[in-house]
C-alpha cells in the first residue's frame, strides 16, 4: 500500500472512535459510515478533534455496501 494508511469505521456514529485513532496516527486518513441519522454528530465530533480534513464522512447502509479502505494492495 502506498500513502497514508485509511481507516474506515463501519457503523461510527458520531467518529467518536475514529477521531481517537486519527489523533494517534496522524498521517492516516478515515472513512466514517453510518446512517444518515448515525452520522448526526460526525461533523461536530471530527470538526472539534481536529481530524475533519483527513475524514470522509459517508452515509450509507453497510447491509448494502461498505466503502473500500483501500484501492491498492
Amino acid at each position: 500500500m502506498t500513502g497514508a494508511p485509511k481507516v474506515v469505521d463501519i457503523g461510527g456514529g458520531n467518529g467518536t472512535l475514529l477521531a481517537a485513532l486519527l489523533t494517534a496516527h496522524p498521517a492516516a486518513l478515515g472513512v466514517l459510515f453510518d446512517t444518515p441519522s448515525g452520522l448526526s454528530d460526525a461533523e461536530r465530533t471530527l470538526t472539534e478533534t481536529g481530524v475533519r480534513a483527513r475524514c470522509e464522512i459517508t452515509p450509507g447502509d453497510f447491509f448494502a455496501a461498505v466503502p473500500p479502505a483501500a484501492t491498492d494492495t
